[in-house]
């Protein structure tokens, strides 16, 4: 009996001392065998329970973080030049260096299986893969006007204009401090368009009226506060009416809807 008791106590003993929380220093816990950092409770190996931690290991190649089992896995190099790489290996004991990964660079270029981007998006040794037909490539020409680029069936890419991108809440105020420059009316109309600027806008203006595959349909300058331009030759749809200051700086955009 005494033996037997001898062992609950043993075995209670083991239990109480593995589950205690050992303190390693000021928010850094053992527990259950699990590392906790910010936490007392940790529920994996290594749990950090902060907003924003940092994780810094020091090597002779960099800084380096390494993830995975064994000698395959995942690393993060964070290199002098302020660079980051991220990229997967097979046998992290070889020593072998790659380019089968992804560089960000301090000065923002990205390199995708290269370690020195040219230009803001580099791809080297493969292939871009846009799978839905409706998407594409979207570039903004000088006129501040963007386009989407999409492949047809016969392999020809066929750029429409569309809306820009919002690029942030700079852009945001920018256009609406803008609009009220401009006044387009009535719209939709058949036959005459009336423009009418703010009167500190008129001077050397000019406006240009594009079709949704970007063809310039009719271009003039604006002479008074309420100009008018006769759309009745165009084809029912929609167009956008661009308007231009002396310096050909586009100011102000309105869609057309011709009847």
């Amino acid at each position: 009996m005494k033996k037997q008791l001898f062992s609950i106590l043993f075995i209670l003993t083991n239990i109480l001392s593995y589950s205690q929380i050992d303190t390693l220093s000021d928010g850094v816990y053992i527990y259950q065998g699990n590392l906790g950092i910010g936490t007392n409770t940790p529920e994996a190996d290594i749990h950090i329970k902060k907003p924003l931690p940092r994780i810094v290991t020091e090597t002779n190649d960099g800084n380096f973080l390494r993830f995975g089992a064994g000698t395959s896995g995942s690393s993060i190099t964070f290199n002098d030049d302020k660079s980051l790489w991220i990229e997967g290996r097979e046998n992290f004991n070889t020593g072998q260096v790659t380019d089968n990964g992804l560089l960000i660079q301090g000065d923002g270029n990205i390199g995708i299986a290269t370690r020195h981007p040219r230009t803001r998006l580099e791809i080297a040794k493969g292939d871009i893969f846009i799978s839905e037909i409706e998407k594409g490539i979207i570039m903004k020409s000088p006129d501040g006007n963007c386009w989407r680029g999409v492949l047809d069936n016969s392999g020809q890419l066929n750029f429409t204009i569309i809306d820009c991108p919002e690029e942030g809440p700079s852009v945001k105020i920018q256009q609406q401090e803008s609009s009220p420059q401009l006044m387009v009316f009535p719209n939709p109309t058949g036959k005459i368009l009336t423009i009418q600027l703010a009167i500190n806008r008129i001077e050397n203006a000019k406006y240009r009226i594009y079709n949704l595959k970007g063809q310039l349909e009719v271009s003039g300058r604006i002479n008074s506060d309420c100009h008018h331009i006769d759309i009745s030759a165009f084809n029912k749809g929609i167009y956008i009416l661009n308007i231009y200051d002396k310096y050909d700086n586009k100011f102000a955009s309105e869609k057309i809807n011709k009847e």
